[in-house]
């Protein structure tokens, strides 16, 4: 291979698997396979999508009888610092969740005015899929089951239900660590037989098709926030599946489950046995259509985890516990609510690369407080630990540079003789101490740092709606584009500052298509990670015109050495050589 092609090549490779390392990461919502079962045709009944979630192959209700029901229903609710919990008497199941905090309200439009609106972590609306609903097998519960509510505080709710022989009573209450609810199911038997009972505890989760859809076109885009997966962990496998894989086939593991749930971008639920592991975990993930559409409206996640089964003696109780966790997927509140909750944050091939750098961005934010600003002096980290491999390359280019005259020299000697002229280059690479793949190994051993700050950057949920100076939100797009421009910018000057040997329609391509490619890369990505790559390119600049100045600077050492070392040498040799009168040049010059 030409020599000089390879800094070319080496920055294409370098695209190439950033690209494909985004697009790998967004393939899941670009991935429609056929689904497992003939197509579920149902009425829309003049609601949206997002409501007729419900209906389907397994609802037990009609659309009229659960209407009805929720007209006579009684709410109970769970209030804490950092969510709203409304519960309903129909099966016990969570009507909805919101999060409280400021940094979780979103801003919609309603009736042309912006209101406030608290993020809902519950997807549903249908009581057949309401999360933190119980089935309890051993029991012939009616399929219009009601339980009498209890508001007990303002932290704990109760719901009794009696019949078939067994009284139900289930406590409800905020969980000792955030974001967290505790579960209490206390099954007495009422019958004079012995009698076998089983808990399973369900959460559910929607997504529309068009919630799906991310921002930009191609690779050049960003993957939706919505994005969910299903995961399941037990003493000896943790599984994590996209709803494509969930829908052709349904995962379950078990014995020994730690939790099951499902985890979104930036939020995630999952629910674990408050003591001890769960017998088994179901993950599916079932389309939805509306009327006759050809294509599906969108999918509902199915997570069952099974407590084992109980065998209750007349009259006795026995209990079954369990802790939710409805929220952001902070790994310190992941990490505080226990029961490998944290291991729902998926960081990707590099996670233990992007765990450190996740963690680094914590601690500088607790200095400075702004997220925006720990941004930029976690990339001053990051530069400066990389310095060594980015000095040695951008050193190898700036020597190779100085030798371009001569590879010039070698290429119109040697022609079309790839054997001799490589040969030539290599010998010359030897004789100047120049490893000619000094340019590209360094970068690729960053990438995975690169592909960890990548990920780490664009699913932390601490930049959620976190402002920095006109960005109010960290984790969304730019809206207007300033950044992405700046960054195109940035990184035209530095291609135009970076030495190259290679041919000028090569260089030409280069100068204009990476800043170009990176600037659309970063128009639909989140803001956060485009004020990191700002910042390395500007560090990246200063860093290149660093390195050249000390090469000049060596560069003029050393043609000061030689032109100091050859009057010397001559001044020397004159003053040992005889002149015709017998004497020394050097003595007569020494005189004059």
């Amino acid at each position: 291979m030409d020599d000089s092609k390879r800094p070319l090549l080496s920055m294409i490779v370098l695209g190439i698997v950033l690209v494909g390392y985004v697009g790998f990461m967004q393939y899941r919502a670009a991935q429609e396979p056929a689904p497992r079962h003939a197509p579920v045709r149902i009425s829309a009944g003049g609601q949206t999508p997002a409501v007729v979630d419900a209906l389907g192959p397994h609802a037990r209700l009609t659309e009229a009888e659960q209407t009805a029901r929720a007209r006579h229903e009684s709410r109970v609710s769970i209030r804490t610092p950092e969510l709203d919990a409304v519960f309903t008497d129909r099966n016990a199941g969570l009507l909805a969740l919101r999060l409280r905090e400021p940094k979780f309200q979103n801003t919609r439009t309603v009736n042309g005015h912006a209101v406030s609106v608290p993020e809902n972590l519950v997807s549903t609306r249908f009581e057949e899929y309401l999360p933190m609903r119980q089935t309890l097998g051993g029991i012939v519960m009616p399929r219009d089951a009601t339980y009498r509510a209890e508001q007990v505080n303002p932290t704990t709710v109760r719901f009794t239900w009696e019949g078939d022989g067994f009284r139900v009573i289930r406590t409800i209450r905020a969980g000792a660590r955030r974001y967290t609810l505790e579960s209490e199911t206390r099954v007495q038997n009422l019958s004079r037989a012995a009698r076998p009972v089983r808990v399973k505890e369900h959460t559910y989760r929607y997504i529309a098709r068009s919630a799906e859809k991310g921002g930009g076109f191609g690779p050049f885009g960003r993957p939706s926030a919505a994005l969910t997966l299903g995961f399941c962990e037990t003493a000896d496998k943790k599984m994590i599946e996209a709803r494509e894989k969930l829908e052709e086939d349904t995962r379950g593991m078990g014995p020994s489950v730690y939790f099951a749930g499902w985890g979104s971008n930036y939020f995630a639920s999952g629910i674990a046995p408050l003591r001890g592991n769960a017998e088994r975990c179901v993950v599916s993930s079932e389309a939805r259509w509306v009327s006759d559409s050809e294509e599906p409206a969108g999918s509902i996640f199915s997570i069952d985890l099974w407590h084992a089964r109980q065998n209750v003696a007349p009259g006795a109780i026995t209990t079954f516990s369990s802790v939710a966790y409805f929220g952001p997927k902070d790994l310190g509140s992941l990490q505080a609510a226990g029961h490998h909750f944290e291991d729902a944050v998926d960081l990707g091939f590099f996670g233990f690369i992007a765990r450190y750098l996740v963690q680094t961005l914590r601690y500088i934010h607790g200095l400075i407080g702004n997220w925006g600003f720990a941004i930029i002096l976690l990339t001053f980290c990051v530069r400066l630990l990389l310095y060594p491999l980015t000095a040695a390359s951008l050193k190898s280019m700036g020597k190779m540079r100085i030798l371009k005259p001569e590879m010039d020299r070698i290429q119109a000697q040697f022609g079309d003789d790839q054997e001799k002229r490589g040969a030539a280059m290599m010998a010359l690479y030897k004789q100047h101490g120049i490893n000619p793949f000094a340019g590209c190994l360094p970068s690729l051993a960053q990438m995975p740092i690169w592909l960890a700050l990548y990920t780490s950057l664009s699913t932390n949920i601490e930049l959620y709606h976190a402002p920095f100076f006109a960005w109010t939100d960290l984790s969304a797009p730019d809206p207007w584009f300033v950044l992405p421009a700046a960054l195109s910018a940035l990184m035209f000057l530095q291609q135009k500052m970076t030495p190259t040997t290679m041919d000028p329609v090569q260089a030409k391509i280069m100068l204009y298509m990476m800043p170009a490619m990176m600037g659309m890369f970063m128009l639909f990505l989140p803001a956060g990670l485009c004020v990191y790559m700002l910042t390395n390119s500007s560090l990246g600049i200063v860093q290149q015109k660093y390195v050249q100045w000390r090469l000049d600077r060596e560069a003029v050492v050393a043609t000061s050495i030689s032109a100091g070392d050859a009057p010397d040498t001559d001044s020397k040799s004159a003053s040992t050589a005889p002149d015709a009168s017998g004497g020394k040049k050097g003595s007569r010059r020494g005189r004059a």
